[in-house]
């Protein structure tokens, strides 16, 4: 960095700080900065999110203060560290001031739950600013409510921004509002959002819209409108990804009434589908869902691994011998893998034996995943065995059998 010009200097500088090369680096990328185009500027307050130094922090502030390019500004806003003194103005005279849609997103999107960051996200998302700044305000304030001081009051206030934003004729405040509810979720969401969100999920003019807003309806429990509108999606529409995402919101929901029509899917659908309808199917835990799992386990390809996690998703360690058959001959190493995961999450004392002989496979991926399941099930006397592994030729398996015998030599 400090012996070639132009471009190379700074993506050098930028690199060694990324590396912890420490202060002296620091102190080079300011002077690059102070020096450079705004492109090079840019590169340089990207590369500061990884600073401690003071001068760093600083350097920032100053750069939001003053009259400058909205992506630099976006970059800036996005490195500043949290507690930084000073920052929370810094951050909201950039979310408030009029320098530049990527500026004005980063900035909101770094406010915090504090009083006069929760103001001027209330403040924006009832202007009439640019549609995506008020989209990422409304989403910030859901973000931010677990932490916000008067919760329950704060709770409706933004449930019913929701409410609005999603009867808004604009897309993209829509989109925002579909997003933010999906934060909020049950039971906080106004019952007059989860119907517009239920209305907007089974319009197909809008798939970007209708996208968020089958998401947003995974997080509403206890309400038929939206399990229903969910469950005809699975049979009205020939969009896999969709259909993925409406079997995904299915399986949070845990629709029991959706289960013949996720077996259909986990049968016959797209690779995305079968995969997403297998974990719904897993969530819901019917017995009739079950049946369903295990069907797919024995007879597909594409989605027996997400199968596998499923059974071990379940706690019925009447599948142990099933997975520990797999786990030893299944073609797809992936299988393997996700079956040793299950056995994991099942646990007892028939699911060590082939858990420990899976440490011997020739794939790194199935003695990574055993590595971990036998450190969840706490299977301490495979501890010489695992100990072996803390320098095999994979890098990944070398990391969690050192990360399992740490654990346990600390008695935790």
């Amino acid at each position: 960095a400090k012996a070639v010009p132009g471009r190379l200097s700074y993506a050098a500088a930028a690199t060694a700080i990324r590396l912890g090369a420490g202060p002296a680096a620091a102190d080079l990328l300011i002077a690059r900065f102070r020096e450079g185009t705004e492109a090079q500027k840019q590169v340089c307050a990207e590369a500061l999110a990884w600073s401690d130094a003071p001068g760093a922090q600083r350097l920032l502030i100053d750069t939001l203060a003053g009259a400058g390019d909205a992506s630099l500004l976006a970059s800036a806003c996005r490195s500043l560290k949290a507690g930084t003194q000073d920052g929370p103005a810094a951050l909201r005279g950039v979310a408030l001031s009029d320098v530049g849609e990527e500026a004005e997103v980063a900035a909101v999107e770094r406010l915090s739950p504090r009083t006069e960051d929760e103001d001027a996200l209330r403040e924006i998302v009832r202007s009439g600013r640019r549609v995506r700044v008020r989209a990422a305000a409304l989403v910030r304030l859901a973000q931010n409510l677990p932490a916000a001081t008067g919760s329950a009051a704060r709770k409706a206030e933004v449930s019913a921004l929701i409410a609005e934003a999603l009867r808004s004729p604009e897309p993209d405040l829509k989109q925002g509002a579909a997003r933010a509810a999906a934060l909020l979720g049950s039971p906080t969401l106004a019952e007059d959002a989860a119907v517009l969100l239920v209305e907007l999920a089974g319009r197909s003019e809008d798939r970007a819209l209708q996208m968020e807003a089958v998401r947003a309806l995974g997080t509403v429990r206890g309400n038929k409108a939206a399990e229903d509108r969910l469950t005809a999606l699975l049979s009205v529409s020939d969009d896999a990804v969709l259909l993925a995402e409406v079997a995904r919101s299915l399986g949070e929901l845990r629709c029991a009434a959706a289960v013949p029509k996720l077996a259909e899917l986990a049968a016959s659908g797209a690779v995305s589908c079968r995969v997403e309808a297998v974990g719904a199917l897993g969530g819901i835990h019917s017995p009739a869902a079950m049946e369903a799992v295990e069907l797919a386990f024995r007879q597909n390809i594409v989605d027996r691994a997400a199968a596998a996690r499923a059974l071990g998703a379940s706690g019925d360690r009447k599948h142990v011998p099933t997975l520990a058959e797999a786990l030893r001959s299944a073609p797809g190493l992936d299988v393997r893998a996700a079956c040793a995961e299950a056995l994991g999450m099942l646990g007892g004392e028939s699911a060590r034996a082939p858990l420990v002989e899976a440490l011997r496979q020739d794939s790194a991926l199935v003695r990574e995943s055993a590595v971990r399941s036998l450190g969840r099930v706490d299977a301490r006397d495979a501890g010489a065995a695992i100990a072996a592994l803390c320098e095999d030729s994979d890098v990944r398996t070398a990391a969690a059998a050192r990360e399992v015998t740490a654990r346990w030599t600390k008695g935790q």
